[in-house]
């Protein structure tokens, strides 16, 4: 990983990577012994994390920036 990576969060036993240039997301999360695998890789698709019970990410939004109204629809926090 380079410095075109423009976004980079550790949280507790989750990493992300995520380059907005060539819109390309990458999660790790870590196995049973304490190493990153990785969770998910690609520029669509759905992750899913192991780590927040429930908690979903479509990757396109972050190159397509939806409205928040249109995540909480989807993320059903509020009625269509």
């Amino acid at each position: 990983m380079g410095c075109r990576w423009a976004a980079t969060r550790w949280i507790r036993r989750r990493f992300w990577s995520i380059d907005p240039d060539r819109q390309y997301a990458e999660f790790f999360q870590r196995d049973a012994v304490g190493l990153y695998r990785t969770a998910f890789s690609g520029s669509e698709g759905v992750y899913r994390s192991r780590v927040l019970e429930g908690f979903w990410l479509e990757v396109n939004w972050l190159w397509t920036r939806p409205s928040l109204w249109e995540v909480f629809k989807q993320l059903g926090l509020i009625s269509p």
